[in-house]
């Protein structure tokens, strides 16, 4: 169960779920949500994460919670729900969205995103099932959220965001 955030009509909603998944069934959004993407490392002690987002009409008819549907299978998961206002709600994604995992990599390279649409904002999460804490690791990037905990304290997400402008 995640909390909404503050929100006013023609907002966008924008979820990040991560898990440490080590087998089981995966994470579902709630009706409504639109899934972005999703990733499941399938290898290991792997790990899954996905991003969902979710146009709201009337805010005042949303509800105080939502459920993701995340098999936890008690390894631990972590969620957050961030909204973005004066934002394109008629076509929300400007370009194809990408996943990369990395483990054990204190700088991880980051993946190319050439966007389309003059003032496109890009969102970035980065999610470790076995910390408390984590420091983002691009300094230009603006903090969303920051050490997101799951309920027992070994898994952390981040989100940060960067706009682009073509000039």
């Amino acid at each position: 169960v995640v909390t909404m955030p503050e929100t006013v009509d023609g907002s966008v909603l924008v979820a990040v779920v991560a898990r440490d998944d080590n087998q089981g069934s995966g994470i579902s959004g709630p009706a409504g949500w639109t899934l972005i993407d999703d990733i499941d490392t399938g290898t290991g002690d792997d790990r899954e994460a996905g991003a969902w987002y979710r146009v709201v009409s009337d805010a005042s008819l949303e509800p105080a919670t939502y459920d993701f549907s995340v098999f936890d299978n008690g390894e631990g998961y972590v969620a957050w729900v961030g909204a973005l206002v004066n934002v394109e709600t008629k076509n929300v994604l400007d370009v194809a969205n990408t996943w990369d995992q990395y483990s054990n990599n204190p700088n991880p390279p980051a993946t190319s995103v050439t966007t389309v649409t003059d003032s496109a904002l890009v969102l970035s999460a980065w999610y470790t099932p076995f910390d408390s804490d984590m420091l983002q690791p691009f300094s230009d990037w603006e903090p969303r959220a920051s050490n997101v905990l799951n309920g027992d304290n070994t898994g952390v997400l981040q989100i940060a965001s960067l706009q682009y402008n073509h000039h």
